[in-house]
């Protein structure tokens, strides 16, 4: 049992309609923010005003919700091979690029520039990155699971 099946199990009627209006705007905020990237992304990479990227990336969403008919398989190899092809490109530019292998591994090691701040006034790197791995997890998914 989940944690949203055990709140309607266990829980008032009034608190499991408090809780569902509330993580419905949950929802709708972190949808919001998915779609606004999307559109952002497509504004840099293709110079599309932000309007029309949003109208695409909505279009985008129902034809994924098309492709569903034809089974989530369809759309995991579609993923899949997109994915493929980013890693692809990105192996593809690394190579290109040819990076120093020290400088590559040495971005791992924790050092003391992790709790400065790269601008006054700024966050730290370490408060960014704690930023970025919260914004991945995406707590309305932890909630579900």
């Amino acid at each position: 049992m989940d944690l949203a099946q055990a709140t309607a199990h266990h829980a008032p009627k009034w608190l499991r309609y408090s809780l569902w209006v509330i993580l419905e705007l949950a929802l709708m905020a972190t949808d919001l923010a998915e779609v606004l990237g999307s559109a952002i992304a497509l504004n840099l990479l293709f110079k599309i005003p932000i309007m029309v990227a949003i109208l695409l990336t909505v279009l985008d969403v129902f034809l994924l919700l098309l492709l569903m008919k034809f089974g989530f398989k369809k759309i995991e190899a579609i993923v899949t091979t997109l994915i493929l092809t980013i890693l692809g490109i990105f192996s593809y530019l690394v190579v290109l690029s040819s990076p120093s292998i020290q400088g590559i591994f040495s971005g791992y090691l924790p050092t003391s520039t992790l709790f400065e701040s790269p601008l006054p006034g700024h966050e730290s790197q370490l408060t960014l990155a704690l930023g970025i791995v919260g914004a991945t997890v995406m707590p309305h998914n932890l909630y579900l699971h």
